[in-house]
């Protein structure tokens, strides 16, 4: 999640209200239990797993510097042999670099993105109220719309009916590596 000052930029939809399937073999039919639904990348069609088992490899911080190691957190028919990410600020800008490394020549990865206000696609950048989010890495930018279908708790908590879900498709061979940076424009 990235906050500026109290405004949520890249955000994590929460959980909504507590249905009885938030706590059966359900749970994971429900849009914000589904990992395609907050800030992580889908890779050859396989989403981050569910279970204890599926998590990231490592994680670390140093001079201001998060790297993680995650290809554990997908099952083996992702075709992953690794995928890290390492968040840093530098000057305002949050920079977010991805590598991926695949065991086929073809992969496709979707990276997602969750905003509350609605996006305007310019080439390789979106621009969403005050926020530029940019990529240096030929992709293919979409974004779908989530509603909240009445759910008083996700309404309250974001205070609009429905988020946006910013989309970064990249087909690549056997590696991708990939910068997004995200800043604000006043």
């Amino acid at each position: 999640m990235l906050y500026h000052g109290a405004t949520p930029v890249l955000l994590d939809p929460g959980c909504g209200v507590y249905t009885a399937n938030t706590f059966n073999e359900h749970r994971y039919e429900i849009w914000t239990m589904q990992s395609d639904w907050h800030n992580l990348p889908k890779v050859n069609g396989v989403s981050q797993h569910v279970g204890c088992i599926f998590c990231a490899d490592s994680f670390y911080m140093n001079n201001g510097m998060i790297s993680v190691s995650f290809k554990n957190a997908y099952t083996p028919d992702s075709g992953l042999a690794e995928c890290t990410r390492k968040l840093w600020f530098k000057d305002g800008i949050l920079n977010i670099f991805d590598k991926f490394a695949f065991e086929k020549d073809e992969n496709t990865v979707y990276e997602h993105f969750m905003i509350r206000p609605e996006p305007k696609i310019e080439g390789n950048r979106v621009i969403f109220e005050d926020y530029v989010l940019e990529c240096d890495t030929n992709g293919e930018i979409s974004y779908d719309i989530r509603p909240f279908d009445g759910d008083d708790k996700l309404m309250d908590s974001w205070k609009t009916d429905k988020l946006y879900r910013i989309i970064i498709k990249y087909k690549a061979t056997k590696e991708l590596e990939n910068k997004i940076t995200v800043r604000n424009t006043v």
